[in-house]
């Protein structure tokens, strides 16, 4: 499943789970509290680093409501990166009668506590990309083998000279349970397969301590003796290929995912 085809299965599948709780409101005679009889699904994205959350994800979420909705809302927001600022949207979201959230987490654990609260008030929330525990509905991709089909790049890249390439991984932000998928199949594919994995670390899904985390590799593994990058996403391996060059090194290849312009 492509990118943009896979942002409008979960769209729609947010879309269902609001359509039955309507249904559920209207039967008991509930006008959302005098808030207006549309139907209102809630959006939250953690960040705006990627390219991707809003100029994709945003846009063909809420095309894919409108096609299977009218009379919905969508009512978004995006964290920037702020696990506080993301609760506070949450609770606005409740506030304003949203029916049910579509929540991308910057924390999973804290946002576990988040979908109990919700609860409580007839609220439904459904993980958006990330699991989160006690959710009403979790719709994503296949995590796992994006990170082995990530792996499988790099050694099509090295080709003959992968046997004994040393690795340098950056990986996702170790709150986010997708960057563990992601890590664990990537390891699956590199595993026996490569010389070494010489240096690995978490590059927060950001492009500057990407970066400094890549410089950190080149004075820890040698300049000449880096074979590969994997980057967990694209917007790391930005900062990843910037760190490189300052450091004089060229021809390495490097591994992403996203497809971001970018990095296309």
């Amino acid at each position: 499943m492509n990118a943009m085809t896979r942002r409008v299965v979960i769209g729609t599948a947010v879309v269902s789970v609001a359509l039955a709780l309507s249904a559920c409101g209207q039967a008991g005679g509930d006008d959302t509290q005098g808030k207006g009889s549309s139907t209102k699904i809630g959006l939250l994205l953690p960040e705006n680093k990627a390219a991707r959350y809003e100029s994709l994800d945003k846009p063909q979420f809420e095309k894919a409501v409108k096609a299977a909705c009218l009379d919905c809302e969508v009512v978004y927001n995006n964290a920037v990166s702020d696990v506080v600022k993301q609760k506070q949207q949450f609770d606005q979201l409740i506030a304003a009668g949203v029916r049910v959230i579509a929540l991308d987490p910057l924390d999973s654990a804290k946002a576990a506590g988040w979908v109990e609260e919700a609860k409580g008030k007839g609220v439904k929330v459904v993980a958006y990309d990330r699991a989160i525990p006690g959710a009403d509905a979790y719709v994503s991709h296949d995590n796992y083998k994006v990170g082995e089909l990530q792996g499988e790049a790099l050694l099509a890249a090295l080709g003959d000279k992968a046997g004994s390439a040393r690795i340098v991984m950056i990986n996702g932000d170790e709150k986010d349970p997708n960057a563990a998928l992601f890590k664990k199949g990537a390891h699956m594919a590199l595993d026996g397969n490569v010389g070494k994995i010489a240096y690995e670390a978490s590059g927060e899904w950001d492009p500057k301590v990407a970066g400094e985390k890549m410089a950190a590799a080149v004075a820890s593994v040698g300049k000449d003796k880096i074979g590969a990058v994997y980057s967990a996403n694209d917007g790391m391996a930005g900062g990843i290929v910037t760190s490189l060059e300052n450091a004089g090194i060229k021809g390495v290849p490097v591994g992403g995912q996203d497809a971001e312009v970018a990095g296309i």
